[in-house]
């Protein structure tokens, strides 16, 4: 059984890597070395069976509490260079560490063109 959960937050945050330099870091992020803001939709999919106790694959409310870590909040602070790849990645660890699931996939859409996916499977 799949479930889907899709939330918006509202985000700054800065690319910069430390262990390079500045002019580094400026041709590579250019004006996103500059602390900004985004509003990306996360999109977290998780396949399993219901738990026979609660009926449930996960509460939608610990989904969110995940996501929301992200909303009105400097990203920096909770992934080192939050790019959408690596905030997709984190997402992903951190469903992953549950063990609960057969199947991960994250999106991070920095628009609503334009996403990274990860995913992990159950092998």
């Amino acid at each position: 059984m799949k479930l889907v959960l899709k939330r918006r937050v509202a985000m700054a945050h800065q690319l910069v890597n430390k262990e390079q330099t500045p002019d580094w870091n400026k041709a590579v992020y250019g004006p996103c070395t500059n602390v900004h803001g985004h509003q990306p939709l996360i999109e977290i999919e998780v396949h399993s069976q219901p738990n026979v106790d609660t009926g449930m694959i996960v509460n939608f409310t610990e989904l969110k509490k995940l996501v929301d870590q992200f909303d009105h909040a400097f990203a920096n602070d909770i992934v080192a260079l939050p790019t959408a790849e690596n905030i997709a990645c984190y997402l992903k660890k951190q469903l992953k560490a549950r063990n609960e699931f057969d199947y991960i996939r994250v999106r991070v859409y920095e628009t609503d063109n334009a996403y990274v996916e990860d995913d992990w499977r159950l092998e």
